[in-house]
């Protein structure tokens, strides 16, 4: 089976990596710490950043539905495409974003 011995969180994928740093040879051992947890830590920042954007397109959601008269928490709605773009455009730090929002609304 491909995913036999794949533990939570991608621990299946470790080992490979390991492998193509230790080809390596000239390296020194804090070098290749540093680029084995490099993707680690890249892969949370990702989880972290997904989470912000979801909870800020959740608040641009409510604030929709408040606009227009509905009780906010009344009825389940669901994040639409516009909700993200306009958390995106409301972010100061997804400004690197910006031309993806402006290209949709085109």
């Amino acid at each position: 089976d491909a995913h036999a011995g794949r533990g939570a969180e991608g621990e299946g994928k470790r080992p490979k990596l390991q492998q193509v740093d230790e080809r390596d040879e000239d390296r020194d051992d804090e070098t290749f710490a540093i680029r084995a947890d490099a993707c680690y830590v890249m892969a949370r920042a990702c989880e972290l950043f997904a989470m912000d954007m979801t909870k800020r397109s959740e608040l641009v959601l409510e604030d929709n539905k408040r606009a227009r008269g509905e009780r906010a928490g009344h009825a389940k709605s669901q994040l639409k495409v516009q909700d993200v773009l306009c958390a995106i455009d409301n972010t100061d730090y997804c400004d690197f974003l910006l031309d993806l929002v402006h290209a949709r609304d085109d």
